[in-house]
């Protein structure tokens, strides 16, 4: 599997990008891209979501390599309504699985307290919750960085 350095530098070589260009556009320094290309340092997440815009890629594939897209179905709003989110973590051997409604979420994301521990990143989550709400379904988020998986999809479930 390719690493974020290699990803980032094929999609910008791809598009005709030089390095400095990148840097201007993600208001760095050429020397941060050169790093994030030989995987000396990382760029942050908001880095990593802003370039994913500009190449037309998703952050997963700047993380991981990973092309597949999310499944659009088209969904009455009582079939998203029978969906859950489901959010595994695993790190250094834990496992954590939640298995949370869909209404849940809407719920949880209109909260006062995840407002506040969120709000950097509130748009973003927005934008997630809109695409479940809309019918999407199979993984949204696929992370596997420094020992710690994360996954984020969405199922239909029975009663």
């Amino acid at each position: 599997m390719k690493g974020i350095g290699e990803n980032i530098s094929s999609v910008r070589k791809s598009a005709g990008m030089t390095q400095e260009k990148l840097a201007e556009a993600m208001m760095v320094t050429p020397q941060a891209v050169s790093k994030w290309e030989t995987d000396a340092s990382y760029p942050d997440i908001d880095t990593v979501n802003r370039m994913a815009k500009l190449f037309g890629v998703t952050v997963d594939y700047l993380l991981n390599g990973n092309q597949e897209q999310p499944v659009l179905k088209e969904a009455a709003p009582e079939d998203v309504g029978k969906r859950i989110v489901v959010i595994n973590i695993n790190t250094s051997g834990n496992n954590i699985n939640l298995k949370i409604p869909v209404k849940a979420v809407r719920t949880l994301a209109d909260s006062q307290l995840v407002k506040d521990r969120v709000k950097d990143h509130l748009a973003e989550m927005e934008e997630v919750i809109k695409l479940i709400e809309n019918g999407i379904v199979g993984s949204i988020v696929d992370v596997d960085t420094n020992g710690c998986k994360v996954q984020i999809l969405v199922e239909d479930y029975e009663n």
